[in-house]
């Protein structure tokens, strides 16, 4: 037998090395015999392509390495804190996000790719809402973001944001009026204030905390 020359590539028979009894090659069968019909014949080499299947090339699909990461490696988390009576809906339109959009646009000089898939943690100044956005798609001038909740809209079954002041879905908020007055949000003050109704001027010796405590103070004042 010639030795192989530098170069030549040497067949293997797959049941020659020592494999797995798995992803060995199942035993050919024996051929047909002598005078078996054609059509008999046609059905034995069917059966016979059908166990004959490489057992490599029927392996189920499994995680790649590359594509499994620590979160704070693969995708970025942002913290987005709108003012007071912005709404949320706002949010949704592409370039309400025009400003920041280069945060997560790619980088050419890195070949970094742009950061779809990150997460929009968004806030109101007033704690009205908290809403957890996905960003589906980085656009040259703004984003594409899709609520994933923590609420569910209970009329479309739709993700949404929770309202904080009731831990239920986000329906747009209301104001809080007892006669002439009302309870609304101070950016200057940091706080929720009560004014009066007709023009705006506070009434309250200080700013609360919550919607609520300002709510029952002016109560309380009503009624007194």
């Amino acid at each position: 037998m010639a030795k192989p020359k530098p170069g030549d590539v040497e067949v293997v028979d797959p049941n020659s090395v020592d494999l797995p009894e798995a992803e060995r090659a199942p035993a050919k069968p024996d051929a047909p015999k002598p005078g078996t019909p054609l059509n008999d014949i046609a059905k034995i080499r069917a059966a016979e392509e059908k166990q004959f299947v490489n057992p490599r090339a029927v392996r189920p699909n499994t995680m790649r390495g590359g594509d499994f990461q620590a979160l704070e490696f693969a995708y970025a988390d942002f913290s987005a804190v709108i003012p007071a009576g912005w709404t949320y809906e706002e949010t949704l339109a592409p370039n309400f996000w025009t400003n920041i959009v280069g945060l997560l646009a790619p980088n050419k000089s890195t070949g970094q790719p742009d950061r779809s898939g990150a997460i929009i943690h968004l806030r109101r100044r007033d704690n009205a809402f908290y809403a957890k956005m996905y960003v589906r798609a980085v656009l040259g001038n703004g984003l594409i973001v899709q609520c994933i909740g923590p609420s569910l809209d209970p009329k479309t079954g739709r993700a949404c944001p929770i309202d904080l002041k009731t831990g239920l879905a986000w329906t747009g908020g209301s104001t809080e009026t007892a006669g002439n007055l009302r309870v609304q949000w101070s950016e200057p003050r940091n706080g929720f204030d009560v004014v009066r109704s007709f023009d705006g001027q506070s009434v309250a010796p200080k700013v609360f905390v919550t919607a609520e405590a300002a709510d029952e103070w002016m109560r309380a004042v009503q009624v007194s």
